[in-house]
């Protein structure tokens, strides 16, 4: 009995998984290059790279964005981080047909993150401790 709970609880967590992961899917994320910049204290520095972005819900649902993040990629497949976004675009749900528009800073302790050019939305965020 104790094994049929087991599997039964693993498909379905594997399908409520994909569903999440289709649902980032439908999700159209236009970015455009803003502004590059940097901050200094001292000898310590911070490289800023900002777009404009707009999310587009183009599916025949609402969609459930409060665990989705925006990250910035470059041409390599490096990742930064998030520092700053307008809260127009951290809504709990994009609703069917909605477009919500703002601006996201990317931060990195050197300049690479002046090669980022694309920004998408993924499920997978990073954890605060």
């Amino acid at each position: 009995m104790r094994k049929k709970i087991f599997i039964a609880s693993i498909l379905l967590a594997g399908c409520c998984l994909t569903a999440a992961a289709k649902t980032v899917d439908k999700i159209i994320v236009f970015s455009t290059e803003k502004s590059k910049g940097a901050l200094s204290i001292g000898r310590q520095q911070t490289y800023t790279k900002t777009f404009d972005i707009a999310l587009s819900n183009n599916s025949q649902q609402d969609i459930e964005l409060s665990t989705s993040c925006l990250k910035a990629f470059d041409s390599n497949g490096k990742e930064f981080k998030l520092d700053t976004v307008d809260e127009k675009l951290i809504p709990n749900k994009l609703k069917k047909g909605e477009l919500v528009k703002g601006i996201a800073m990317f931060v990195s302790d050197d300049a690479s993150v002046y090669g980022a050019n694309i920004v998408r939305l993924v499920k997978e965020c990073d954890k605060k401790v």
